[in-house]
């Protein structure tokens, strides 16, 4: 199959939406996810404290680890052939199905066996419930993972925007019933959080199905493309988050749990830098799918500027107000994690420029780049993290994530501007007629 298919799409299968309403919509599930978000993890500081905090964060870690190894990335060919080759979309959902149970099942087995193979000491300070929790976790992780990979595809960004804040709403609700009863612990807290995503991982994989057809069939052979392009993405996504979470199982490995709450607490506040560049990365990837080249061209730049822009005042908010953000909302026991807030900064502002210029990529077709440079970076974290931990404790750690963050952000920006011909100052300085350009690019359907 050539790229022609994207040439001959059917009229009524166009986008229906501006781009401004999928980015608003986008960027209002972000907020929403922020706020839900924001809240269930003041609830459990506040109830358990660092330690317990870095238990909870920890456990989560572990299942979503675990499932980003087994998906295989399916979810980024899902987003990228779903725009360019409609014909075959019942065929992706019953090979979502398929292997999310299927290999799922498998991979669960098979951590149940490698388990009692490895030595306590290079596992993470989690008790077997626990552990066992996470597990339960990886095959609706999969599923929820695929689905939303389709929907985005499908240029659904208003399903995938109220999904992912409801996700966060129920999790809120959820550990707030807990905490009202007096009965809130970290085993309840994982267990709240299992049964909320094996919930909107098959409403999510319902709503793809209806979408497309309620007549589903399998293909090996589509399968089998679609793994050879999602194993450039699928590198690219295992060693992305073994950058940004990997850290934290060497934390656990080295310092004592509290610090790893400490850490975590000032990695949810840098992630609000990210909400925006996020929004706009998610709805890049389906635009440049179902269009050329030329699109994001003229359009990533200016999103580029406007999401830097914002991610710098955000920065410089954040340096100035961090202390008494901390202070209120977690707590004076979490105060040790404003420093650690500080060091993470810098890496934290170059990484919201990445996260845009990873969805342009994306949506060209071209995911080498970002397994190239994820892989590059996770290496990079690893080796300084194993001299800087033990010798500079929690402080170490965040100095090696903000070293990493840079260098990802500054090799994205290289492989851009050489594969866009955009140049670096069109990426970063804000012009003064950006916001009406923009606007007016985005109502375009």
């Amino acid at each position: 199959m050539d790229d022609t298919t994207i040439l001959n799409r059917p009229e009524n299968d166009a986008p229906r939406e501006s781009l401004l309403v999928k980015i608003a919509s986008s960027f209002g599930s972000q907020l929403g996810v922020l706020i839900f978000g924001m809240g269930s993890q003041i609830i459990v500081a506040r109830t358990l404290g660092p330690s317990g905090k870095g238990a909870f964060s920890l456990t989560l870690a572990t299942a979503i680890m675990l499932s980003i190894f087994a998906h295989l990335s399916l979810s980024s060919a899902n987003s990228h052939f779903a725009g360019r080759y409609p014909k075959d979309r019942r065929a992706m959902v019953g090979n979502n199905i398929f292997v999310a149970f299927i290999w799922g099942a498998i991979v669960t087995c098979g951590i149940v066996f490698l388990k009692d193979k490895i030595p306590s000491d290079y596992l993470p300070k989690i008790n077997n419930r626990l552990f066992g929790m996470a597990l339960v976790a990886i095959i609706p992780l999969l599923l929820l993972e695929y689905s939303n990979g389709l929907v985005l595809g499908l240029d659904w960004i208003k399903r995938l925007s109220i999904i992912r804040v409801l996700k966060e709403f129920l999790l809120l609700c959820g550990l707030w019933w807990l905490m009202v009863k007096g009965i809130l612990s970290v085993e309840g807290a994982v267990a709240v959080w299992v049964i909320i995503t094996v919930f909107i991982a098959l409403l999510q994989a319902l709503s793809a199905w209806s979408r497309i057809g309620w007549s589903i069939t399998v293909s090996p052979g589509l399968l089998k493309r679609m793994t050879m392009f999602s194993m450039q993405s699928h590198a690219a996504n295992v060693f992305s988050f073994l950058k940004l979470r990997f850290d934290w199982f060497l934390i656990d490995h080295f310092l004592p749990q509290s610090d790893l709450g400490y850490y975590t607490v000032a990695y949810a506040i840098i992630y609000l830098l990210w909400y925006l560049p996020f929004a706009i990365s998610q709805v890049l990837v389906p635009f440049i799918s179902w269009r050329d080249e030329k699109a994001g061209n003229e359009l990533t730049p200016p999103l580029a500027r406007l999401g830097f822009t914002v991610a710098l005042i955000g920065a410089v908010l954040m340096a100035l107000l961090g202390w008494p953000f901390i202070r209120l909302l977690f707590g004076e026991n979490f105060l040790p994690a404003y420093p650690i807030l500080l060091v993470l900064l810098p890496g934290g502002l170059i990484f919201s420029l990445a996260r845009i210029l990873a969805g342009d990529l994306i949506g060209r077709g071209l995911p080498k780049y970002s397994m190239i440079i994820s892989t590059l970076s996770f290496v990079l974290n690893f080796t300084v993290n194993l001299f800087f931990i033990p010798r500079f404790g929690i402080l170490g750690a965040a100095v090696t994530a903000s070293i990493s963050h840079i260098f990802g952000g500054l090799m994205f920006i290289y492989f851009f501007t050489r594969v866009s011909g955009v140049r670096i100052p069109d990426l970063l300085i804000i012009k003064r007629e950006d916001l009406t350009g923009i606007i007016k690019q985005l109502r375009s359907r």
